[in-house]
């Protein structure tokens, strides 16, 4: 328990505030009004007030860099509760009677005495450029964080940039050589339709070459048979010697040899 001599000046927004009723410094207490750093008549819209700054002191960020706050913290907690509940600050106050010395800044978070110590302007210097490296660490690390993942954001979008290139060049790929494929059969099938139109229109020749040697050689048949009947009925007498060959005999064997041609050409067997 601290002692505040009399002869020593109190803080600035400090008050003093002496119980009617006199006792031993064993039995001074710590008041909800001293932890909450509100005066004994103070309404709920002060306890309210310091409440609410007494939650930004103690910040989870604070707590967690400084684990001895937490004591302090279960104490603001605790003298709130008495404070905001008619009954129980009723009997907080009747218990605060019997106390001797009660002091309580205005406006400020009271603090027990070795906290009021700690925020003394030299320790407050020296804790001062602990706290700023450590905001500073906690700046830089965020930083790194945030540098960090937006490498690797960029890093995994180059990745899917790549990836999707590749993937369109592979489609396009397939599509050049699916359209090499179709040019190629299409290529193909009019050759085999050139190459069937050709083999038939040699066929359909062929033909028309066979019935016009036909023709002819009925033709020259004729003539030859028209030219025996005609001798034979002038009574002319066939010479013994080699007769010679006519002009249609010739023609004839002409005809029979462009038939053999075309038989060997279109069927592979001279006599079709």
């Amino acid at each position: 328990m601290c002692e505040t001599p009399v002869s020593q000046a109190l803080p600035s927004g400090f008050i003093r505030y002496t119980s009617p009723r006199k006792t031993t410094p064993s039995k001074r207490m710590n008041s909800a009004y001293q932890i909450l750093g509100v005066p004994p008549d103070a309404n709920r819209q002060d306890i309210a007030s310091a409440y609410t700054a007494a939650q930004r002191l103690f910040a989870p960020e604070r707590l967690v860099a400084d684990p001895s706050l937490h004591a302090r913290w279960l104490q603001v907690q605790e003298a709130y509760r008495i404070l905001a509940t008619p009954e129980l600050r009723e009997a907080h106050d009747r218990t605060l009677a019997q106390s001797t010395t009660l002091l309580a800044p205005r406006g400020v978070l009271a603090a027990p005495c070795e906290v009021k110590s700690a925020q003394s302007p030299a320790l407050l210097a020296r804790v001062l450029p602990v706290v700023l490296l450590l905001v500073a660490g906690w700046a830089g690390v965020q930083w790194w964080v945030g540098k960090r993942q937006a490498d690797q954001l960029q890093a995994l979008e180059s990745r899917h940039e790549a990836r999707q290139e590749q993937l369109n060049h592979t489609m396009a790929e397939g599509a050049r050589q699916q359209l090499d494929f179709i040019e190629r059969e299409i290529r193909t099938q009019e050759l085999a339709n050139r190459e069937r139109t050709l083999a038939q229109e040699a066929l359909m020749a062929a033909e028309q070459a066979q019935r016009a040697a036909a023709a002819h050689l009925q033709e020259s048949q004729r003539v030859v048979r028209e030219e025996q009947v005609r001798r034979a009925q002038a009574g002319e007498e066939e010479q013994p010697a080699a007769p010679v060959p006519t002009a249609a005999q010739r023609e004839l064997a002409k005809d029979r040899e462009r038939l053999r041609n075309l038989c060997m050409m279109n069927h592979g067997v001279p006599d079709c």
